[in-house]
Order: C-alpha cells, then sequence, then structure tokens
C-alpha cells in the first residue's frame, strides 16, 4: 500500500520542492493539469515511476479527461459539475474519480449521486473541510478503504493536522515545498515525521520493515526506526535500525548496498515496506 499522503508538484515551478525522484519514494505525485497535452506530456515521462493523480479541474472536455485516465493517470480530481457531465457522456469507472466537495450543498449532490447506483460508492472524495469523518459518515464512505482526501495549501498545513487526518483515514494533499528529506529544517515538515506517524511501532518505539526487490522478492525483514527512515529518505538508500549497532547502513562495509526505490505500508499499516535496487549480495 502506498502512503497515506500525495506529494502534489507544480509542473510549471519543479524547483520550488521537493524533486520528482525524492517524490517517487513515496510512490505517487499529484499535479494539476490545464490542457490534455500537458497531462499526457508529464504521463509519458513518469508513469513509468510513480502513479500520478491529475486535478483536471481546468478542463472541459470530458473526452480530454478520459484520455487523460487512458493515458496512465492513476485517478483524476473533478468538480462536481464535471461529474454530472462525466456521468451521462462517459462510462468511466468511479474507483477512478475523486470528486472536489466543500460546502453542503456539493456534499449533499455527491451523496444524491452515489445514492442513485451503488456501484458509485468506489468514487472518492476531496475536501477541504475540517471534519473527515463527519463529512465520510455522511457519504457512506469507509475511511479505511483510504478514499477520502484532505487538500491543504502551503500556507495552511502543519504536522500535527496532517497527522490527525491520516490517523484518522484520510489521504492527505500536501504541497511539497512544506516538505524536507532532511531533519530539522525550519519552516519545513520532515517527511520521515509522516512516514513514522503512519506507522505502528513495536514495544522499543521501532518498525518492522519487509525490504523487496523491483520484482517483489523478499530480501529480509529488518526493523526502522524514525532516524533510520530519516536517513534513508536522505541518502536514497537503505538504512535501518540495528538493536545491537544503532544506525545500520546497508552495505557501508561489505558494498552491498542498496540503492531505495519506494517506501510503503502493508494494508493495515502494521509493517514498513522498502522497495530497492539490490547491489551486490542481499541481506
Amino acid at each position: 500500500m502506498a502512503t497515506p499522503f500525495l506529494v502534489s508538484l507544480d509542473p510549471a515551478d519543479p524547483s520550488s520542492g521537493l524533486a520528482l525522484k525524492q517524490i517517487a519514494y513515496f510512490g505517487r505525485v499529484f499535479v494539476k493539469a490545464s490542457s490534455l497535452s500537458q497531462a499526457q506530456g508529464f504521463l509519458r515521462q513518469n508513469f513509468p515511476l510513480l502513479d500520478v493523480y491529475v486535478d483536471v479541474t481546468e478542463i472541459n472536455s470530458t473526452g480530454d479527461i478520459v484520455d487523460i485516465l487512458d493515458a496512465g493517470a492513476a485517478k483524476v480530481f473533478i468538480s462536481p459539475d464535471q461529474l454530472t457531465r462525466l456521468s451521462s457522456e462517459q462510462s468511466v469507472p468511479s474507483s477512478r474519480l475523486v470528486v472536489y466537495a466543500s460546502s453542503d450543498s456539493q456534499i449533499n449532490a455527491l451523496q444524491q449521486w452515489i445514492a442513485e447506483n451503488p456501484e458509485r460508492k468506489d468514487a472518492g472524495l476531496c475536501t477541504d473541510s475540517g471534519s473527515i469523518k463527519a463529512v465520510a459518515e455522511k457519504l457512506g464512505m469507509n475511511l479505511e478503504a483510504r478514499n477520502v482526501y484532505k487538500s491543504y495549501d502551503a500556507g495552511s498545513v502543519t504536522e500535527d493536522a496532517l497527522t490527525q487526518d491520516m490517523e484518522q483515514g484520510a489521504v492527505t494533499v500536501v504541497p511539497s515545498q512544506v516538505l524536507s528529506l532532511e531533519p530539522g529544517t525550519p519552516g519545513k515538515i520532515a517527511a520521515a515525521s509522516l512516514l513514522a506517524a503512519c506507522a505502528v511501532p513495536d514495544q522499543n518505539g521501532l518498525y518492522a520493515t519487509s525490504v523487496t526487490d523491483e520484482r517483489g522478492v523478499c530480501l529480509g525483514l529488518v526493523w526502522s526506526s524514525k532516524e533510520s527512515i530519516s536517513e534513508a529518505l536522505r541518502t536514497g538508500t537503505g538504512v535501518y535500525q540495528s538493536r545491537k549497532r544503532g544506525l545500520w547502513y546497508k552495505g557501508q562495509s561489505s558494498g552491498d548496498v542498496q540503492e531505495l526505490i519506494r517506501i510503503g505500508f502493508d494494508c493495515d499499516s502494521d509493517c514498513l515496506f522498502f522497495v530497492v535496487k539490490q547491489i551486490g549480495r542481499g541481506m
């Protein structure tokens, strides 16, 4: 399972936050597209790297929205008006749609749309409303399905707010410019802190971690800490927590290093997953 947050990137100003390669450590990215060609260009370049979620609210043509999904977008984020037109003009699986709804009227309209067809319950909701749990309950959405999204802008987001929403079951949309892979960066939220907040620690405060290669072959079961997660993200390598030796930089002495590809969780978040490219022998 991917991390319970989406990192948003402005394709027009990619230097303003985390680099796309760094965002790829979290498995998916959120971008806003104003045209079909812009979305297709981004997807063509980055589809193999990570899952791409696209805000298409500035695109009028429902056909263009379908083409963006066909080009490889994992999901599209749409307005209630676009939802109405898509429902009447196109056949799109509801599981590929996330609808922006914050006001009572928008939420009521989405509730009615879902009630018209049971298959539509797989649609997602994105809101900036304060109470994620209340909105989800009104729409009959299961927060454990991770299809309720909470959006933030750079000026309003805090680590405490993100953590609280993720603990409730929301997927938070976090601007890349507020995140840092370096711990203690002034004015930034440490990405490792968000990952640790979502993980389930043992009695010693460590997190069980399954390490696999790109093919899904298990390389070993190890332990992580908040500090080791931070070091893994900072260095882009496999770094873990040894109960006896402290931080364990895989391959530091043997040369059998691991290039970090992605970090995620299992289905109930009680185990971290590291996907790595193994250089040399395994663990």
